[in-house]
């Protein structure tokens, strides 16, 4: 799947992307190293949406996963970033997105915090 992704990618959007890379987590990183549970992770790349949810108290959740070259991994998005990421859910942006590191025996996912276009990558990273 990562493969179909590239071809999407515009050359000066990938070229920007190398640019951050070295601020961010590669997706194939978080199966490699050792993150401690709860750990805040940058990673860039392409955020797909996946699924809308409402929880027992019918607020909006959602699921999601961010792939680069390396990879994917889903991101699971509460209620108090549902809004903010919404507008990430129509067309497969590219973007920096904040999230907690999460890893149980059975799956590894991140918990969204921030999501912002690559252009606006100094919101989440100083540069």
């Amino acid at each position: 799947m990562v493969k179909d992704i590239m071809p999407r990618i515009k050359k000066n959007m990938f070229e920007r992307l190398n640019k951050v890379r070295v601020k961010v987590t590669k997706v194939s990183f978080f199966n490699e190293k050792k993150f401690p549970d709860g750990a805040i992770v940058h990673v860039a790349g392409i955020f797909n949406f996946d699924k809308i949810y409402r929880n027992k108290k019918g607020e909006l959740i959602g699921f999601g996963s961010i792939e680069d070259h390396t990879g994917s991994i889903e991101v699971f998005i509460m209620s108090d970033t549902f809004n903010q990421a919404n507008r990430f859910f129509k067309d497969n942006k590219l973007v920096i997105i904040e999230a907690n590191f999460h890893k149980t025996a059975y799956f590894i996912d991140l918990l969204l915090k921030k999501i912002v276009p690559l252009d606006s990558a100094d919101k989440i990273i100083p540069c």
